[in-house]
């Protein structure tokens, strides 16, 4: 039963995060653009500097979080479908071309 939750939960983690992470997309125009100083937290994650960027990719910050509950056992992310979750997630976030571009020159 557990490997059923699991690809359940990687499924909807791929789907979900392909709908929102896509830029353009009818989900990803509806959210706002959220930014206090140099750090904007939404609709992605960015760190701004005076010459570069850093993009926190999706699949990046779901593996910090997969990583860590995998280690420390914490509570409500401790189950079978959180997992299954964070790693459709990754999965799909490496599923772009510009993966492991983290550190942008702005123009």
């Amino acid at each position: 039963m557990n490997i059923i939750i699991f690809i359940f939960a990687l499924m909807l983690g791929y789907i979900l995060s392909k709908l929102i992470s896509k830029e353009g997309d009818i989900i990803n125009k509806k959210l706002p653009l959220m930014k206090i100083k140099f750090f904007q937290f939404s609709p992605e994650i960015h760190i701004h500097f005076k010459n570069k960027t850093l993009h926190l990719h999706h699949w990046l910050y779901f593996t910090i979080v997969l990583v860590i509950t995998l280690t420390f056992n914490i509570n409500f992310l401790d189950n079978i479908f959180a997992k299954g979750y964070l790693v459709g997630g990754i999965l799909q976030g490496l599923s772009f071309s510009d993966w492991k571009r983290i550190i942008v020159r702005k123009n």
